[in-house]
């Protein structure tokens, strides 16, 4: 019989059954004996489940919607200047990328190409690359700082 095992908060389930569907399969909790579920599995603890599916926040590429949509949620909107020939942006892009769960809850940082995106940097006053802006629900700037390829640092540090 094929088995397969699932973390589900702090239990390891282990799916027993030809096809492992979690759908009919028999689970066994380790050290525990063999039950039958019907339906889908649900963690016991949904308040952990929902707190740890919510502890970061998010990275997105620009586009209007996705700013509007940031601007609209109430949590912290912040514009990151990336060139794709810029090696302090390539550095930032990469911290950022690699440890997306430090990006704190609520914070949304939209990567916008520094090429393209004229009017967002005439409109925030942006000269160089790799310049974060933080922008209220209006679309106001709050804080703007050169990042030095330090991303998740130089955000934690200058974030309002």
């Amino acid at each position: 019989m094929k088995s397969t095992s699932l973390v589900l908060g702090a239990s390891i389930l282990t799916f027993l059954g030809a096809g492992c569907n979690p759908q009919t399969a028999t689970v066994q909790p380790q050290n525990a004996p063999v039950v039958a579920l019907e339906g889908t599995i649900q963690p016991t603890d949904t308040a952990t489940t929902t707190d740890a599916l919510q502890t970061a926040g998010s990275y997105v590429a620009y586009s209007p919607e996705t700013l509007s949509a940031a601007q609209r949620s109430g949590g912290r909107t912040v514009l990151f200047f990336h060139a794709k020939w810029c090696p302090s942006c390539k550095a930032a892009d990469a911290d950022f990328t690699t440890n997306l769960s430090s990006i704190p809850s609520g914070v949304t940082i939209i990567k916008t190409d520094y090429d393209t995106e004229k009017a967002l940097k005439q409109q925030y006053g942006v000269t160089t690359q790799d310049t974060f802006v933080q922008v209220n629900g209006n679309g106001e700037p709050l804080a703007r700082w050169n990042g030095g390829g330090e991303g998740m640092k130089s955000l934690l540090a200058n974030l309002k």
